[in-house]
């Protein structure tokens, strides 16, 4: 069993992915290929770091 993220039917879901199944938060089975697979979690913050210039330091 695997976490998975998925896009189908014009939304997010958040679900599981076993036995070749992807079921949804609801329990509603999808087609895996037939799915935009997303990254299995929504960050809310990107942060960076410039330490690639001397000035900076």
């Amino acid at each position: 069993m695997k976490l998975a993220r998925f896009l189908a039917k014009g939304r997010v879901h958040q679900g599981v992915y076993r036995e070749g199944l992807l079921l949804d938060e609801a329990g509603e089975a999808h087609d895996p290929q037939g799915v935009t697979w997303l990254l299995p979690f929504a960050p809310g913050k990107v942060l960076g770091v410039a330490l690639n210039y001397a000035d900076h330091a």
